[in-house]
């Protein structure tokens, strides 16, 4: 959840956020968060869990893939989808969509990639990260996307609100593969990608000698 902070700030800087806004003291923050976590703290006014969680099933072989929603109404801005890192769950993301919240952002959806998170381990060891071919990543990913636009037309209004996509790390080769898989009928505004795994550098682990 910590790591969720460390580049919150880049995203916020891009996205327009105001000076200070995600300056948070770090410890004050994370016991915020759990106690909020454990009272599943209702929105504001309403009775609806701040934090949903919430599944896409995947078309082409079934897979049910979880995510989470932070925030029951249509923010100003736009709507944000978040892409987390290798290992990373999307309760991690919960002051982080927080903060974006307050920048005039909302609802917050953050997947939990195929064997993390919430979403079903694909081996026995559930301790173990598995996949099969990494563009199933990007085919969960859809699914996620197209559920989201479905949930975001239970919210009313006349036009469908500006979709920004945001991702660490792993996230980011997983959504530059679903820009490539769906060409011109992508759906984000715009995108932020902070460290994208574009390139793994594999060559230090098998030859020390040529490693840059």
């Amino acid at each position: 959840m910590r790591r969720a902070i460390q580049w919150c700030a880049l995203a916020a800087v891009l996205l327009g956020a105001a000076p200070g806004v995600w300056a948070l003291e770090e410890t004050a923050v994370f016991e915020t968060i759990i106690a909020r976590i454990e009272g599943d703290t209702p929105c504001e006014g309403g009775a609806e869990p701040f934090w949903q969680r919430l599944i896409a099933q995947n078309p082409q072989d079934g897979y049910r893939v979880r995510y989470s929603r932070f925030g029951c109404k249509l923010g100003r801005k736009g709507v944000i989808i978040v892409a987390p890192g290798r290992t990373e769950a999307s309760v991690e993301y919960y002051e982080t969509a927080i903060d974006f919240i307050a920048m005039g952002y909302g609802p917050i959806y953050v997947v939990d990639h195929r064997g993390q998170g919430m979403s079903p381990r694909l081996l026995p060891d559930l301790s173990k990260g598995h996949i099969e071919r990494f563009d199933d990543y990007v085919a969960d990913f859809r699914a996620v996307v197209e559920a989201v636009q479905s949930d975001l037309s239970e919210f009313g209004g006349t036009s469908s609100p500006p979709l920004f996509f945001v991702s660490n790390s792993m996230g980011g080769a997983i959504g530059l593969g679903y820009f490539q898989v769906v060409g011109e009928r992508n759906p984000f505004t715009a995108a932020v990608l902070a460290g994208p795994m574009i390139r793994v550098n594999y060559i230090s682990f098998v030859d020390p000698q040529t490693a840059g």
